[in-house]
């Protein structure tokens, strides 16, 4: 019996107080074993990338979630992880995953592999964002020079009907 056990059951007078103290230690921890599972379970259903979290961020909150549950007894399958890395992933993604999954099983891709693979795939998808910000940046300057040059075209007329105006004046007189 170890010294945690030992303080535990010190002060039981009877063989039945000890049974019934250590039953209910045991007992209690299957329950609160279980409720944690039920709840890591739940997160592990419910986890999916969070806004502007990187890959590695998702990977290390990922990676807790099954450490913990795996910790208390739940097993799980590279294609488990995998797929599940792959639920959870934004639509950005979807042709890395589809490329991914036409090249090997995922099962049997390592879950660093795959970390990496998607890491890459995150700078492309980060520069081709930067890429349209900045594009969408030069549409909007153009779009307002554009109309600054409509705006002067349009000053202009109106000068050229002012000129017209006190040409025609010049003339009547």
């Amino acid at each position: 019996m170890c010294m945690e056990e030992y303080g535990r059951i010190k002060s039981c007078k009877t063989a039945k107080e000890i049974w019934d103290l250590l039953e209910i230690a045991h007992v209690g921890t299957i329950q609160v074993k279980k409720t944690k599972v039920r709840l890591l379970t739940k997160e592990y259903k419910k986890s999916e990338v969070k806004d502007r979290e990187t890959i590695a961020d998702m990977h290390q909150r990922f990676n807790v979630i099954v450490n913990n549950l795996q910790s208390l007894g739940k097993e799980f399958t590279r294609e488990e992880i995998n797929g599940k890395i792959f639920e959870d992933l934004t639509d950005d993604y979807d042709g890395n995953i589809y490329a991914i999954t036409e090249a090997k099983d995922i099962g049997t891709i390592p879950l660093q592999e795959l970390i990496c693979s998607l890491k890459a795939e995150e700078e492309v998808i980060a520069y081709k964002k930067e890429r349209m910000k900045n594009m969408k940046s030069l549409a909007l300057i153009a779009a307002k020079a554009k109309k600054l040059l409509k705006m002067d075209e349009s000053d202009n007329e109106g000068d050229d009907l002012v000129m017209l105006g006190k040409n025609f004046k010049k003339l009547l007189k």
